[in-house]
Formats: C-alpha cells, structure tokens, sequence
C-alpha cells in the first residue's frame, strides 16, 4: 500500500471465528465484542455504535441471503448487535536490508508503535473480561 502513495489507516473487521459472536443467537440489544483470545493481541479495537436504523438495515441485509439463512439463521442474526468494532494494527515498518546472511541471522526491522495516537481521539469505555478490564475505543 505504501508503494502505491496510500497514507490512510486500515482498519479491519473479523468476519469468521469459529463460534463466535457468543452467543450465537440474534441479540440485538447485545455488544458484538472481540473474541477473548483476541484481548492480547497487539490490536486496538475502535467501536462504532450503531443507530437503530443501521441495525435494521444490517439484519435486512444478513436475511436477503436466503440460502445461508435457511442453514446457519441463528449464527448469521447473531451478528446484529448495538454496534460494531473494528482492529486498528500498529504500523510496522520494515526496513530493506541490502546485504545479509542467514548464518548472521534475519534482516532487521522497524516498530513503530501508533496506538497512543488515538487514545486522544476517541473515548476510552472499560469492559470486563475474565483476565480484567481492557480499553474499547469508541469512534
């Protein structure tokens, strides 16, 4: 992407994991949040809460797939929740190595850590898992 000029930031939505959302029913009036085994991860999850007319939408949507929703209705509603969250990844950038050897190990890398920047731009909500409070970012 950086090769092509694009400087915006990517965001991304976890279509499939195995049983999740938990559970696995329409439940509209529930929080669609990240798998558990997802918290450790070096992610920033932003959430967008959705208007009541978005929902509506979401769940015409899911139902014009008629032939999905015949097999799997309960899994496919139980994505209709208050709102939405998406993955924010550091960006990492990798630096090109000209010359390097296998017996002097890998090429060197870059980190650079930009999750701080949006701790400032979004508002904080604390939610409870079974290993603490972790930080949802709402957009």
């Amino acid at each position: 992407m950086v090769e092509r000029g694009y400087t915006g930031s990517s965001y991304h939505f976890l279509v499939h994991k195995g049983l999740w959302p938990t559970p696995g029913l329409y439940k509209p009036e529930d929080q669609l949040l990240p798998p558990e085994e997802y918290h450790e991860l070096d992610t920033t999850w932003l959430r967008l809460i959705l208007q009541n007319e978005d929902e509506k939408s979401k769940f015409s949507a899911i139902n014009s797939h008629k032939t999905q929703i015949f097999a799997t209705k309960d899994y496919l509603q139980s994505f209709v929740r208050t709102d939405e969250f998406f993955a924010f990844y550091p960006v990492i950038n990798i630096v090109k190595q000209e010359k390097y050897s296998l017996l002097n190990g890998m090429p060197a890398s870059s980190f650079e850590d930009l999750k701080g920047e949006y701790v400032h731009h979004a508002k904080i909500n604390n939610y409870h898992m079974k290993k603490g409070i972790h930080p949802l970012l709402t957009i």
